[in-house]
């Protein structure tokens, strides 16, 4: 049986951790000289927000990950000249480890952070949300989760080592 938990948290006025619309390609596991034994997987993660019948892809990176070891995806910008410095856009940390043969336990926290009308030209806003997440997935069986009455989050896994 697959389990999932989910927890939010809406933070008004935090920003995120983003780069300036660009999609950041992960990184290469540093080259110790040691074989890794671990799973690589490709991780689709799709954010969306409905509002009435139309529905907006908000973030759709597919993140390629090693189990066992953490992995970051960032996109979005910051605001110019405030201090502290006020970041919008999504970002997705995480890890993914194989529970048996079948199945990965994926842990993600995703943020998501957008800038808002304060009312007044001198004070700039950015309305973040974080969403922490605990599910496990076979390869290619997608899992959406709803956040709220509007955003939802699905996730599809797949094992690129066969």
């Amino acid at each position: 049986m697959l389990r999932t938990a989910l927890t939010f948290a809406a933070i008004a006025g935090v920003a995120m951790v983003a780069i300036a619309n660009a999609q950041q390609k992960p990184k290469a596991a540093p080259d110790d000289g040691k074989r890794i034994d671990a799973s690589a997987v490709a991780m689709t993660v799709r954010l969306t927000e409905t509002n009435g019948n139309v529905t907006k892809v908000i973030a759709n990176p597919t993140i390629h990950a090693i189990e066992g070891r953490p992995f970051a995806f960032s996109a979005g910008g910051e605001v110019e000249g405030t201090t502290p410095l006020l970041e919008f856009g999504t970002r997705l940390e995480g890890s993914v480890a194989k529970t048996n043969t079948k199945v990965f336990a994926v842990a993600l926290k995703l943020t998501h952070g957008q800038l808002v009308d304060s009312g007044d030209p001198k004070t700039k806003t950015v309305r973040a949300q974080t969403v922490d997440l605990r599910t496990e997935l076979a390869p290619s069986v997608a899992r959406t989760i709803k956040i709220d009455d509007k955003t939802s989050v699905e996730i599809t896994i797949q094992d690129l080592k066969k």
